[in-house]
């Protein structure tokens, strides 16, 4: 199993690259980045796509955030939950996902994965390997900023803000560093563009799998 392990990773490495002695999760992939949004780290391999709970509780670390407190159908903090009645969208954070069946309100209305920016939340930034670092969710709004180092994001010193890294209400959410918006895939496998302008009940129905309601990508 080792070798078949190392010889895939081996196999998707740019010519050149130094495999041997390296660890799994030191290897970067480069299909799971995003050229906009280069690694963030040098010692743990991270990327740039992350699997939509949908609009899901998502209690802030600490209490320090309130601003999105409501959510559709997702009623388990931070999806952490086996059971698909606690989750909205279609991956809880722990292991269940949903069956095509149980995407009721139809695979092209709603959301499956979308962009993050390891640099903008402390568990997206534990590697793509990580299985506590993917989960997100679109209760925060796309883009909304996290970011450390970025002109209103993360604060260096003092207590938490809603902008801060590791306040999960607002970090684990979909974030780019396209203009106006971000990548994302729905359940049919079609990719679309979302604007971070989009009205926010549109894209919570568009997270939840299962709500009855149904909503179109805006144009």
């Amino acid at each position: 199993m080792d070798r078949d392990v190392e010889a895939w990773f081996a196999a998707i490495q740019p010519a050149g690259t130094q495999f041997a002695g390296r660890r799994p999760r030191e290897i970067q992939v480069p299909a799971f980045v995003c050229p906009s949004d280069p690694p963030s780290r040098v010692d743990i391999a991270v990327g740039n796509y992350g699997c939509s709970m949908g609009s899901q509780a998502m209690p802030a670390n600490g209490a320090a955030c309130t601003l999105y407190p409501s959510h559709l159908n997702g009623v388990t903090g931070h999806g952490s939950s086996n059971n698909p009645s606690n989750i909205s969208g279609v991956f809880s954070r722990y292991h269940w996902a949903a069956k095509l069946g149980d995407i009721t309100d139809g695979t092209s209305n709603t959301i499956a994965m979308g962009e993050i920016r390891p640099n903008c939340a402390d568990h997206h930034n534990g590697g793509w390997h990580n299985g506590n670092s993917l989960w997100t969710s679109t209760v925060p709004p796309v883009n909304f900023n996290t970011c450390r180092g970025e002109a209103g994001g993360s604060p260096a010193t003092g207590p938490r803000t809603c902008n801060s890294f590791d306040v999960w209400m607002t970090s684990q959410g979909f974030k780019s560093k396209h203009t106006g918006g971000a990548q994302f895939v729905l359940c049919d496998g079609s990719v679309h563009f979302i604007s971070q302008a989009v009205d926010y009940q549109t894209y919570q129905i568009l997270g939840a799998r299962a709500d009855g309601q149904v909503a179109s990508i805006p144009n």
